[in-house]
């Protein structure tokens, strides 16, 4: 058996690093070995079976029971849905992305020349937001087919 390079305790088997974990992180430690060790990883999860199998195990374990409760009881513990707002509050820049990278979430299937008169749809006119989208979409084809037409009109 190995033991650790600086206080002798007997390691692992599968300890590669010749450390315990006590002076993993110490000042002792052997710069290259984080080097090293991330061409491992890479070179493991390069393998196409390796990082599907990686991706199905994380899949499985962050749908069961004790992980959702675990997720669930850390973001009342910090108060998640607090720290978004608190984080943009004075930086009216950051709000502005937001509120962008919201709308191109949102609206996605609209063409953004279509995104005002669906918020008046929806907000003024009290339209469900299906029926605002197929509004929209339907008002977009009507601009594109006159848009045609008039091409076609004009190279002939």
């Amino acid at each position: 058996m190995a033991t650790c390079k600086t206080c002798g305790t007997t390691l692992g088997r599968g300890n590669k690093s010749g450390f315990c974990r006590k002076h993993f992180n110490a000042a002792e430690y052997d710069p290259t070995w984080r080097e090293r060790h991330a061409r491992a990883v890479r070179r493991h999860y390069a393998d196409p079976a390796n990082l599907e199998a990686a991706k199905e195990r994380a899949r499985v374990n962050g749908k069961s029971p004790g992980a959702t409760a675990a997720r669930r009881a850390a973001a009342l513990r910090i108060r998640l849905w607090e720290i978004g707002h608190r984080v943009l509050e004075g930086d009216e820049a950051a709000r502005a992305r937001a509120g962008r990278h919201r709308s191109q979430t949102v609206l996605a299937g609209i063409p953004e020349e279509q995104w005002d008169t669906y918020r008046l749809l929806v907000k003024r006119k009290h339209m469900s937001a299906a029926e605002a989208r197929a509004t929209c979409l339907r008002e977009h084809e009507t601009r594109l087919a006159r848009i045609r037409r008039e091409l076609m009109e004009a190279q002939s």
